[in-house]
């Protein structure tokens, strides 16, 4: 038992007429397949698509450039940061042994204070009381 069944109607501009489409469950399956393609390729315009096609090409072509520009600022980024993670390390190791030169140099400054303080104990407030420096408020 054949079926037949209309498609479409004549139209205008890119869509094509199609009086009939035979639908056989049988051999008419490939048949059907192959005009509802025939169909379907002859409502697009070549010219479109190869519009279409050109216009991706070229967005293409811009995000390569552009994934190729970040892959470049990625990599001078990347060796900036580790310049300035090694000075900064470099910055804190010096930081490091100041504090600890400062420390021994107070330690020291503090142990001949105390000494001249126990050998000479007058002579130490005189020159103490002219020294002292006036505390400021906060």
């Amino acid at each position: 038992m054949a079926q037949s069944t209309n498609i479409g109607e004549e139209k205008s501009g890119n869509q094509v007429a199609v009086d009939q489409i035979d639908l056989d469950h049988n051999d008419g399956d490939t048949r059907v397949k192959n005009d509802l393609s025939h169909l379907i390729l002859n409502l697009i315009d070549p010219n479109d698509v190869v519009a279409i096609v050109d216009s991706q090409r070229n967005m293409l072509a811009r995000y390569e450039k552009t994934n190729e520009m970040l892959v470049n600022c990625i990599a001078l980024a990347t060796n900036r940061f580790e310049f300035a993670q090694r000075s900064i390390k470099q910055g804190t190791q010096k930081l490091n042994e100041m504090r600890k030169d400062l420390d021994y140099i107070f330690k020291r400054t503090r142990i001949i204070k105390s000494k001249i303080a126990a050998q000479y104990p007058q002579a130490y407030q005189i020159v103490t009381k002219d020294l002292e420096v006036p505390q400021e408020d906060d």
